[in-house]
């Protein structure tokens, strides 16, 4: 009988500890999933931070070259007339073959 209570205690005691390997367990695949989200959520941030500052770089970039254009236009309207009318005959005669 002493063999019975003694294996009865312990099973209970390796209940007690499967229980508390769960718990565990769970508590850690929770800090797990929150520290990929927080990390995830960082590295989308410094994406967007990112792309923002390469949006910007380019639209300024964009308006530098259309403000230089249009010096360009200014400073030299006959040759900028000249430029367009071939560009367009070349492109009509590639059209119409």
């Amino acid at each position: 009988m002493a063999s019975n209570t003694s294996s009865d205690a312990d099973l209970a005691a390796l209940r007690e500890d499967l229980a508390s390997l769960r718990e565990d367990l769970s508590s850690l695949m929770s800090n797990l999933r929150s520290e990929a989200t927080k990390g995830m959520s960082r590295t989308a941030n410094r994406l967007d931070d990112n792309m923002n500052a390469l949006y910007r770089s380019a639209v300024d970039s964009g308006e530098q070259s259309a403000r230089q254009i249009g010096r360009q236009v200014e400073e030299h309207p006959l040759l900028t007339v000249l430029l367009v009318l071939g560009f367009g005959y070349i492109g009509g005669r590639m059209m119409s073959r």
